[in-house]
């Protein structure tokens, strides 16, 4: 999937392409990003909130990342002898591996909370590969969490990243990244901003 970059202006509350002169042929559900002067936003506090919002490199591609699981049963997919820092539960703890394919980025947006943006991810004990981070901790709650009534959980504290403590090897929940960013974040803007 390759990125396009397009000069547009919006007339008559159609995007109309500045080089041919004519709607943008967009099918449904597109997405796109979009650079606006802000004097163009009749909206100021949506200008002001736009001005604040930033984009943050948590992890670059190619990192391994771990998901907990809370299972009855050894499987080889599952990793068991790991030291983890905060983990969300004590009992039948397992990991399975994520890769992810694409830089990890989270998006803040005051008001609103920080998210992840999509990334493409890789489960090797699945031989599957997903959209989003989400996605791929979902799958692997479905195949290994068997007995649970919902497979989808917090990415912040069920995904954990290596780290270095100590001089030793640890892992700890996304949440420790994104609270790092957003401390940096509030330092930069000024801003109060409740996340948590």
């Amino acid at each position: 999937m390759n990125n396009i970059a397009a000069l547009v202006k919006l007339k008559g509350g159609q995007i109309i392409s500045a080089l041919t002169g004519e709607q943008l042929p967009l099918s449904d559900g597109s997405e796109f990003e979009i650079r606006i002067r802000d004097i163009y936003l009749t909206d100021r506090n949506l200008s002001r909130a736009l001005r604040l919002q930033k984009k943050i490199e948590l992890l670059p591609a190619g990192t391994t990342l771990l998901s907990f699981v809370s299972v009855p049963f050894a499987d080889p997919g599952i990793q068991t002898k790991v030291k983890v820092m905060e983990p969300p539960g004590k009992t039948n703890a397992g990991y399975v591996e994520i890769v992810i394919n694409q830089p990890l980025i989270l998006h803040i947006r005051p008001p609103n909370l920080a998210t992840l943006i999509r990334c493409d991810c890789t489960v090797p004990a699945l031989m599957k590969q997903t959209q989003t981070l989400n996605s791929a901790h979902t799958r692997i709650s479905e195949r290994f969490e068997t007995d649970r009534t919902a497979h989808h959980g917090n990415v912040f504290r069920r995904v954990f990243f290596s780290a270095t403590v100590d001089g030793e090897e640890v892992w700890l929940p996304l949440q420790q990244l994104r609270r790092t960013a957003l401390e940096g974040f509030r330092a930069d803007q000024g801003t109060i901003i409740d996340q948590f």
